[in-house]
């Protein structure tokens, strides 16, 4: 559940935001070009900074699966800030909030991804990792499909606020 969540909110940044960004403020491809990588660059960031704030928390004396939720937790509060990129009237201020959500989605998933090696033991990992890769699979497939129908029936505002709440549900 927590991954279908999850990532689906990814697979909305990664394929919607080019066509939200031209439909929204006309932009053009190379409008898109100059200006979608930012969410990217913020993403990166938040890889690195979803490890070093877990260590640093580690480093405080909370044990590793307490680090990472408190870690995930604070990341995965982060996402919601999508959703004023809806009503933003400036196309910038549009992609900072997506960018706020892109770097809680990664900070949240580098813990993430770490969660079964910490928690189930070894024997049971690689099938823990599969049953979250499956959900990763249905939700993206399923979140997907209603993300266009959505979009095409109601516009983008419902699809923001859906992928606004997700991360708390995921959480």
């Amino acid at each position: 559940l927590c991954n279908a969540c999850m990532d689906s909110c990814w697979f909305f940044y990664v394929f919607w935001i080019p066509k939200f960004l031209g439909t929204k403020f006309n932009y053009t491809l190379a409008d898109i070009g100059k200006t979608a990588w930012i969410p990217f660059v913020t993403a990166a960031l938040g890889n690195i900074s979803g490890g070093l704030v877990t260590r640093w928390i580690i480093s405080s004396g909370v044990s590793v699966p307490t680090a990472r939720k408190a870690s995930s937790a604070l990341f995965a509060c982060l996402m919601p800030s999508a959703v004023p990129a809806i009503m933003a009237a400036d196309p910038m201020v549009a992609i900072a909030w997506i960018s706020v959500a892109t770097f809680g989605y990664c900070g949240f998933v580098t813990n993430g991804l770490a969660f079964p090696a910490d928690v189930f033991p070894s024997r049971m990992s690689a099938s823990v990792y599969g049953l979250a890769s499956m959900g990763t699979g249905i939700g993206g497939t399923l979140f997907g499909w209603l993300t266009g129908w959505t979009v095409e029936r109601h516009g983008y505002f419902p699809v923001f606020i859906a992928y606004g709440i997700m991360p708390l549900i995921g959480l």
